[in-house]
């Protein structure tokens, strides 16, 4: 079965084929994937995760805990994830609408407050979280060592509860997911023309968000009007897929892998290869599509 092939590589086939592979990635104990989780401090409850880049909707007056975690691929039963020493600060200390109140560099978390708008203010604002990951042991790849995430600060709803509103939670993972979707396959954001594709995943869930992959990949776009574009590449489309889809870089793929999807895109099946991916373990894993959703 295909989808069983996509985890990276053993460590000592990494160390044949690329003798720097183990100091870039941390060496055998490598965590490849950092999500950042909110926790509503008013419920307890885990609310959701933000990949490096990122956003995430929370209304205005809330008071929520982000939390690091480094995630193993491959690992099975031992992929509970790790939480590295991590600071955080604000994009514009001191004059957004999101303070953090609160760090604990150990524990790999920050209190956030959202502060809360005036009854008249209705506007949604969007604030910048920069974040610092300090791992002594080398566990963590440099380049995911340092990123953001935004929050976006939206009118409190009549319940003033955080992830209160089932329908609202489901739209923000839709559109989140869709976005995720364009930027892979298409490299570009979304535009008007994907409320379809939002719909249809708030409606349907994960059966749908696979159907969803598979049509943009099938697109015009897709097939056509994206290879008119300057400097446009097989090589760099398919590095986009592995990005934003898996969270991987060209050098953690299987290199068997890397080859046969890098044919497909030559033969004009990019569907195959988008199917494949939003199919695998790693992909759901990345994006918490579990049963559930």
């Amino acid at each position: 079965m295909r989808i069983a092939k996509r985890t990276l590589m053993s460590v000592a086939a990494l160390a044949l084929l690329f003798p720097l592979a183990g100091q870039a990635q941390g060496g055998r104990d490598a965590y490849t994937d950092v999500r950042v989780m909110v926790k509503d401090l008013s419920t307890n409850q885990e609310i959701g995760e933000i990949p490096p880049g990122g956003s995430f909707d929370l209304p205005d007056g809330a008071k929520v805990r982000l939390i690091m975690r480094a995630y193993a691929p491959g690992r099975g039963a031992d992929s509970r994830p790790i939480y590295p020493r991590t600071t955080y600060s604000e994009g514009n200390p001191g004059r957004g609408g999101v303070r953090i109140t609160a760090t604990n560099e150990e524990n790999a978390n920050a209190t956030l407050e959202l502060v809360r708008l005036p009854n008249n203010a209705q506007r949604t604002r969007s604030e910048l979280i920069r974040y610092q990951i300090s791992d002594s042991e080398g566990r963590i790849p440099n380049n995911l060592e340092r990123g953001s995430v935004t929050i976006n600060v939206v009118p409190a709803t009549a319940t003033g509860q955080v992830g209160s509103s089932t329908g609202s939670t489901t739209a923000r993972r839709a559109e989140e997911l869709t976005r995720v979707l364009y930027q892979a396959i298409l490299l570009r954001d979304p535009d008007q023309g994907a409320r379809g594709t939002i719909d249809a995943i708030e409606r349907g869930g994960y059966d749908a968000l696979v159907q969803a992959a598979v049509d943009i990949a099938n697109s015009d776009e897709s097939r056509v009007r994206l290879y008119e574009q300057s400097g446009m590449t097989n090589e760099r489309r398919l590095i986009a897929l592995y990005k934003n889809l898996l969270g991987l870089d060209p050098s953690q793929v299987d290199r068997s892998v890397w080859v046969n999807d890098l044919q497909q895109l030559g033969n004009g099946q990019v569907a195959n290869v988008v199917d494949e991916i939003v199919r695998s373990e790693r992909f759901r894993s990345r994006y918490s599509l579990n049963a559930a959703y």
